[in-house]
């Protein structure tokens, strides 16, 4: 089988592609948090509606969970954020923000 090689177009397009990923380009603005804001959450019924839109707001899609995962295999380990890298990729935030919202269902109601 013949080698092709990528034209120019395509080699830019494929350029584009890495820099946005891997620059933050590609990543969803959120909410600032810490892993220790979530685990010691604790909810107050008077400001439900605030701690759902909070929580909710910084709930990972799968995608940044993936690119978690991505940048401390490729980086190595060496980012600034790795605490948060780390509670990310391994769906932490997924299941504690999940918890706080059931927590806050249970104990407010809806």
């Amino acid at each position: 089988m013949p080698h092709r090689s990528l034209s120019l177009k395509q080699r830019f397009g494929v350029c584009v592609m890495f820099v946005s990923l891997f620059s933050g380009c590609a990543s969803v603005h959120r909410q600032p948090y810490t892993p220790d804001a979530l685990i010691k959450f604790e909810p107050d019924c008077s400001i439900k509606d605030q701690q759902i839109k909070w929580l909710k707001s910084i709930m990972p899609t799968r995608e940044e969970m993936q690119m978690a995962r991505t940048d401390l295999t490729v980086l190595g380990g060496w980012s600034s954020d790795r605490q948060n890298k780390e509670f990310l990729a391994d769906g932490n935030i997924e299941y504690f923000v999940k918890q706080d919202l059931l927590w806050i269902e249970q104990l407010c109601g809806n």
